[in-house]
């Protein structure tokens, strides 16, 4: 009996997050799952915190930068903000 592709990628995609344990009873198997359950959320845990670490670097890297642009610019003379002159009048 064929099988038409698009019925075998539903059955994949709705099996692509469960877990089969082909040995041992019942309770071996809920073993076996919480423990793949716990290794996930570790993965997920460790994986949130490089990324926040690495955006973290990045925004100090940029803001190292600017800091070193401006002191570059004050010491040449050509400062990047310079006082209004608004209080003067001719």
């Amino acid at each position: 009996m064929p099988i038409k592709k698009s019925f075998c990628d539903a059955w994949y995609t709705a099996c692509y997050n469960d877990y089969f344990c082909g040995q041992g009873s019942y309770f071996a198997c809920a073993a076996y799952y919480e423990d793949n359950q716990k290794a996930l959320s570790e993965d997920r845990e460790d994986r949130a915190l490089k990324i926040g670490l690495s955006v973290t670097g990045v925004v100090a890297l940029v803001a190292i930068a600017f800091a070193w642009c401006l002191v570059h610019r004050e010491k040449k003379g050509a400062p990047l903000f310079v006082a209004s002159q608004a209080g003067t009048t001719s």
